[in-house]
């Protein structure tokens, strides 16, 4: 690999965005029903990623399976729910909620 022949070409993220399926799933729900049609899951994933891409910050797109201890700063964008693996996961991480 190219990488292996370049010294300092590794990049680690320290900034994660996550891909939540069930969210995905409850934001097409509510948009199929009318709810709230103006929301779109992956239009709203990519808003965060973009921003972080923009300003040349590694960012790597991740799911609740992965391991979020590497990282310092994991958007979440629409979170519907909070199940057991995602709930393990987000433990012993500080929370900040704000809304965009």
């Amino acid at each position: 690999m190219l990488k292996d022949e370049i010294p300092g070409a590794d990049i680690f993220a320290e900034v994660a965005v996550l891909f939540d399926w069930d969210s995905y799933w409850s934001v097409e729900y509510d948009r199929n029903r009318g709810t709230n049609r103006s929301l779109d899951y992956v239009d709203t994933v990519h808003y965060h990623y973009k921003y972080f891409y923009d300003n040349n910050i590694p960012v790597d797109v991740i799911s609740k399976e992965e391991e979020f201890d590497k990282y310092k700063i994991i958007m979440v964008p629409c979170l519907y729910m909070i199940d057991k693996e995602l709930r393990r996961n987000c433990l012993h991480m500080s929370v900040t909620v704000e809304k965009l």
